[in-house]
């Protein structure tokens, strides 16, 4: 996933998860923390804020408004936002009974493969060449 659409997403799923009653209070955190980040960061607070009410409201029709004013900002490549909405995605996927992880795994011998799992669901399996 790109830093852009991480970003959007992060947005939009903790806002649809953090609004729910059930929601628990580690992804509610992250989410305002997010939220919070990100309007702190943006010059236009009244845009950014209008932006995040509508997507509150009506989550799923939000992500074009939002990737336009994350790019008009340049705020694309802060690393502590990044950071943040990576750490959101993780929570909501973790609330969900899911499992992440990291495995690199290098065979040496007759077949040299080398698999890993880099990302939330993707398993990458790369057959190296002689």
């Amino acid at each position: 996933m790109d830093i852009l659409t991480t970003i959007t997403t992060a947005l939009i799923a903790g806002a649809t998860s953090a609004l729910k009653d059930t929601a628990n209070k580690s992804i509610k955190d992250a989410y305002a923390g997010l939220k919070n980040l990100i309007t702190n960061k943006i010059k236009n607070k009244n845009q950014i804020n209008d932006v995040i009410k509508k997507m509150e409201k009506n989550p799923r029709n939000s992500e074009p408004a939002l990737k336009s004013i994350i790019t008009e900002s340049n705020i694309i490549n802060d690393n502590q936002i990044f950071a943040q909405a990576e750490s959101l995605l993780k929570l909501i996927y973790l609330s969900s009974g899911n499992t992440i992880y990291k495995q690199n795994i290098h065979v040496n011998g007759g077949v040299e493969n080398i698999v890993t799992a880099e990302k939330i669901d993707t398993l990458n399996i790369n057959r190296k060449k002689d």
